[in-house]
């Protein structure tokens, strides 16, 4: 299974980070989001996600594992969709803290960041700017979304 994901420190957007780049927020965002997956902190790497991104997370792996919502219990949320996808494969995951932006590549409101994890390949990671601030668009394998 290859292993990858965006790396992304919160806080980052136009009105506090004025002074600092898109790619330094691109880049910071993507460290804070693999920190926050790798710790299982759920509510941390849903605010680094867009809303699509949010609800695929619930509807893909909020039901998933043993401490999965049932469906008849409620609704997923995409907290209980970072917690679950990753029951199992803690060591896979803890990773994602050690890897690497290579590369960041901004067009306007898009951006892309060719992210490296420790002992995998390389992928792209998919953001947006939304209300000033850098979200995940698209997380990259093993979150297995997009």
């Amino acid at each position: 299974m290859a292993v990858a994901s965006v790396i992304l420190v919160g806080g980052c957007g136009g009105s506090d980070t004025d002074d600092v780049s898109d790619e330094d927020q691109i880049v910071a965002v993507i460290e804070q989001y693999n920190t926050a997956v790798a710790d299982k902190d759920g509510p941390t790497a849903c605010s680094l996600l867009t809303p699509t991104a949010q609800n695929t997370a619930a509807k893909k792996h909020g039901y998933l594992g043993s401490g999965g919502v049932k469906a008849t219990e409620r609704e997923a949320t995409c907290e209980d969709g970072i917690t679950n996808r990753y029951l199992g494969e803690e060591p896979i995951f803890q990773k994602m803290k050690f890897a690497k932006v290579d590369s960041v590549e901004v067009r306007g409101e898009e951006a892309q960041a060719k992210v490296h994890p420790e002992g995998f390949a390389a992928e792209t990671a998919h953001l947006v700017l939304e209300d000033d601030d850098w979200k995940l668009e698209k997380p990259l394998p093993p979150i297995g979304w997009g």
